[in-house]
């Protein structure tokens, strides 16, 4: 494995890294990450994602063992896999502390190597195009924790749910808290918004919900 992203040079990675991560690592940020970070005026758009909601999916849904999450943050997700057996691939624009900063998903021309699937809590106002650019990619399977109110939006219903690879949508019953990065001091309270990880397969055809 010369190199995870296969259209890229291979660097050394950082000392204590895992392997998949040490692929990644001692790379800066292409332009277009700096283009969005200035775009954006603030870090990313970053909510931890409680282990809660990453272990009730994986309660659900079976993975292949090779997972790529592009919008890590502070490893959130990324921890609760790997703690399962899983190989993760951690990657996010930013600088978190946790996995391999300054990569743009959105940017990113293939798959690294040996990843079938791909689980994230995307940007909120990423959503759209992150589950876009994931199933241009190819991915097996993709799972990404959005709103519920996500399955509304006529842009959506035309450019994702219409290709009927949406498998299923597990929705938090109870719902979850998810805490601003920035939060010193988080407290496990019901949150005000309604979330889902919504499941998209590749080689699914024939979805689970219906739109009018």
């Amino acid at each position: 494995m010369a190199a995870l992203f296969p259209d890229l040079p291979h660097d050394a990675g950082a000392d204590g890294a895992s392997p998949a991560v040490q692929r990644l690592a001692g790379r800066s940020p292409n332009k277009a990450a700096r283009e969005r970070r200035h775009a954006d005026g603030v870090d990313g758009d970053f909510f931890r994602t409680p282990a809660i909601a990453t272990r009730a999916l994986l309660e659900r849904e079976v993975f292949p063992r090779g997972i790529w999450e592009p919008a890590c943050g502070d490893g959130a997700i990324s921890q609760v896999l790997e703690a399962l057996g899983h190989d993760v691939i951690s990657t996010d624009l930013f600088a978190r502390g946790y996995g391999v900063a300054g990569w743009d998903f959105l940017q990113q021309r293939a798959l690294p190597h040996g990843v079938e699937a791909i689980i994230t809590n995307p940007p909120f106002k990423l959503g759209t195009r992150f589950v876009q650019h994931a199933l241009g990619l190819g991915a097996r399977k993709i799972a990404m924790l959005c709103r519920v109110a996500f399955l509304e939006g006529q842009e959506r219903r035309d450019t994702i749910f219409a290709h009927q690879q949406l498998s299923r949508v597990w929705i938090f019953s109870s719902r979850i808290t998810l805490w601003r990065g920035d939060d010193p001091n988080p407290q496990e309270k019901g949150g005000a918004m309604a979330f889902a990880w919504f499941v998209l397969e590749r080689h699914h055809h024939g979805g689970t919900v219906g739109f009018i």
